[in-house]
């Protein structure tokens, strides 16, 4: 399920697994519900239902699935004095904060618009928002004054994860796999991405001599994307998404990309040479259900070992 959880939920979880309680008031969450009835390792304290206490099986999943990733955070903020917890950043914003820092030089070879920089970073256009505390933390990590008023033309850029023994090239069309570096890192894939429909960086590139895979979106736009990438990258291959039991509605919100009905296979090229039979009737499926797959749905490691 989609956590959305934000830094006073975090803290929380943490107050629960280091001092065995928290009086936070966060259990209207949907995934703190979700941890409390349905998992069932989280428990009211006695007398006193405000006060969320562990019970049995919560310190296994805190120390499997969040420990490590709070003490992260912790020492994010400890080094950038600007970035305040009671801001209560969502944790993409943190994860999309630590990219920024590690990117910095690479980011700062182009300029953007907030509203540029917003969609490309942060998924929403209108996301950052002029002189919210988001904005301030991008800003100084970036040691900027301000964004563009607009965007240059032929914008291009490219943001590269390395990895010190890599072994394939994962390209991604959305940022968030990037936003976990050390999936990545530990199993030896090189993680690129270059902004969505942003693919001029691509013809300047030099000789890729690892195999190179293309992530994206299974909606009309992603796969469109995939198919010019293609025409510049022939050795590229489309990654078939792990997560087909997650698809989405074509009409789920904040979603833009609808398939074109009146023509055959969306107007896609359905040849051996783009898609795999596996892949055709897959497509085929999502746009007879109106359905899509989220990028950000998948596990990459999965879609790793799903290539034949």
């Amino acid at each position: 399920m989609n956590e959305n959880l934000s830094w006073r939920e975090l803290k929380a979880l943490n107050d629960i697994y280091t001092k065995r309680q928290s009086k936070a008031k966060i259990q209207e969450h949907p995934y703190i519900k979700y941890l409390f009835e349905d998992r069932g390792i989280l428990d009211q304290k006695f007398a006193n239902t405000k006060v969320l206490i562990p019970a049995p099986g919560y310190d296994q999943y805190y120390e499997s699935k969040r420990k490590e990733g709070f003490r992260t955070y912790q020492d994010f903020f400890e080094q950038h004095s600007f970035l305040k917890p009671q801001s209560n950043y969502k944790e993409r914003d943190i994860r999309v904060l630590m990219l920024i820092a590690g990117q910095k030089q690479q980011i700062l070879t182009n300029q953007y618009s907030r509203k540029k920089f917003s969609a490309k970073f942060f998924n929403e256009a209108k996301y950052l928002v002029q002189g919210s505390s988001l904005e301030k933390a991008v800003l100084s990590i970036l040691e900027l004054d301000g964004f563009l008023g607009s965007d240059p033309k032929d914008q291009q850029y490219r943001i590269v994860l390395d990895c010190r023994t890599p072994q394939r090239i994962v390209l991604c069309e959305n940022l968030d796999f990037l936003l976990y570096p050390e999936v990545a890192r530990e199993n030896n894939i090189w993680l690129w991405y270059v902004g969505g429909n942003n693919i001029k960086k691509l013809d300047h590139l030099p000789p890729i001599n690892l195999p190179i895979y293309y992530s994206c979106d299974w909606d009309y736009h992603g796969l469109k994307i995939y198919q010019e990438i293609k025409e510049k990258m022939p050795q590229i291959e489309l990654l078939f998404p792990s997560a087909i039991d997650a698809a989405k509605t074509i009409y789920s919100d904040n979603h833009k990309s609808d398939w074109l009905y009146d023509v055959p296979f969306s107007g896609l090229k359905q040849d051996c040479v783009n898609y795999s039979e596996r892949a055709i009737g897959l497509i085929e499926k999502l746009i007879i259900k109106k359905e899509w797959i989220e990028e950000e749905s998948n596990d990459l490691l999965e879609m790793i070992n799903l290539i034949s």
